[in-house]
């Protein structure tokens, strides 16, 4: 009988081994899976500044980009405007899209598409082109300007939804605020008032990359919502 209650003691107690130690790898996948997370949301947040710094970069090029392209003032209002434009209809799309392709695909051809429209804005010297490229740089953008709010709301806890969501907002002014700034400074240092548009393109260029590297399961959102 001795026997039998020491093994029955031995067994409990390489099962509670067992279990500390599965909730300790339990605990480092948590914590390791927050991290991921938290640089993400970083990184989105990063996105979302570079994402409206042609927002803040095309009024403050305006007078330079008259002189050098010979636009009138009714065509410097529709360069504006445009991108307003791209927007609303992008917003139209954006629902039926996100829903029918995957995440990585879609914030992957956003990317894509708002980088090369910058590209093309800055290169031609066609008021057509350039209208065309502003269209296109505002329909690309609403794709990630829709997603990131929904990651934040997914991924995000309940004590830091709040600071995110609120620094998400932020995002788009600071964005316009830069744009401004490396324009302004371009223009009075003597550089072509194209420049800014090429550093944001290839930057975007560079964050497409990035994202294709991004592993699916910190990327779809809807598997996270599914495992709720």
């Amino acid at each position: 009988q001795e026997v039998g209650i020491r093994s029955i003691e031995e067994q409990e107690s390489r099962a509670s081994d067992c279990s500390i130690c599965t909730d300790d790898i339990e605990v480092f996948d948590l914590e390791f899976t927050r991290r991921e997370v938290k640089i993400v949301i970083t990184f989105m947040f990063f996105l979302d500044i570079l994402i409206n710094i042609d927002h803040g970069a095309l009024p403050a090029a305006l007078v330079a980009l008259k002189h050098d392209v010979g636009l009138v003032d009714v065509q410097l209002g529709s360069l504006g405007s445009l991108v307003f434009v791209g927007l609303l209809f992008g917003s139209l799309c954006a629902t039926v899209v996100l829903n029918r392709l995957a995440y990585k695909v879609v914030l992957g051809a956003s990317f894509f598409g708002n980088g090369a429209s910058l590209l093309l804005f800055s290169t031609t010297r066609s008021f057509a082109v350039m209208c065309v490229a502003r269209f296109l740089s505002g329909f690309f953008q609403i794709f990630l300007t829709i997603y990131i709010p929904l990651y934040v709301d997914t991924f995000g806890t309940q004590t830091t939804k709040p600071i995110m969501l609120s620094l998400i907002l932020l995002a788009p002014p600071i964005g316009v605020v830069i744009g401004y700034g490396i324009t302004g400074i371009c223009i009075s240092s003597g550089a072509d008032w194209r420049t800014s548009f090429v550093i944001q393109g290839a930057t975007m260029a560079l964050c497409f990359g990035i994202i294709l590297l991004i592993p699916n399961r910190l990327i779809n959102i809807d598997e996270v919502n599914q495992m709720k």
